[in-house]
């Protein structure tokens, strides 16, 4: 697939018609989506498969951010990508939270997670171990991972914490 039918395909169906799929639409909303993400090359017929993997990260996350989501589920959206690319993609997500989009972000980037999110929520072995919020930044997260020191608990400890959770959620009350 190209560029172009990559970045679109998700709106063929309510955007085109029964005997053209786009056209000049698809061609404003490729142009938007090359500059704002600044994908490189800026060739809407260029097979996306020939485009660097941080380009076809853009691309991919230029597939939903055209549609104008009301919440984004992303999982690990800077992974293996370049600096520049990194840079790009997460400039891309703030200004769709910042538009009122939902973000939810899943990675174990750090780095990422304290540039992108308000609350961070830390699980360890399926359950909430810590949940990070206010000002966050790398040293937020030191010790935060799995073995990490600053939220080491006693296994009864964490139990405990997680049965007072689940109470709260099935009273309905936000934690």
């Amino acid at each position: 697939m190209t560029v172009s039918e990559n970045l679109t395909l998700p709106r063929v169906r309510s955007r085109g018609s029964g005997l053209s799929i786009g056209g000049t639409w698809q061609a404003q909303e490729t142009a938007a989506m090359i500059k704002k993400l600044d994908i490189k090359p800026p060739n809407p017929h260029a097979p996306v498969g020939t485009l660097s993997g941080g380009n076809q990260q853009k691309v991919l996350l230029g597939k939903w951010l055209a549609g104008a989501p009301a919440v984004l589920v992303l999982h690990e959206p800077t992974r293996a990508v370049d600096v520049g690319a990194r840079h790009d993609i997460i400039n891309a997500i703030r200004e769709a939270a910042q538009a009122g989009a939902g973000v939810i972000v899943s990675s174990v980037d750090a780095a990422d997670l304290a540039v992108l999110c308000d609350r961070v929520i830390v699980f360890r072995e399926g359950r909430v171990a810590a949940e990070l919020t206010g000002d966050l930044n790398h040293a937020t997260f030191e010790g935060q991972g799995a073995g990490g020191q600053g939220i080491e608990k006693s296994s009864a400890e964490q139990r405990r914490e997680a049965l007072h959770h689940s109470e709260i959620i099935r009273k309905g009350v936000a934690p």
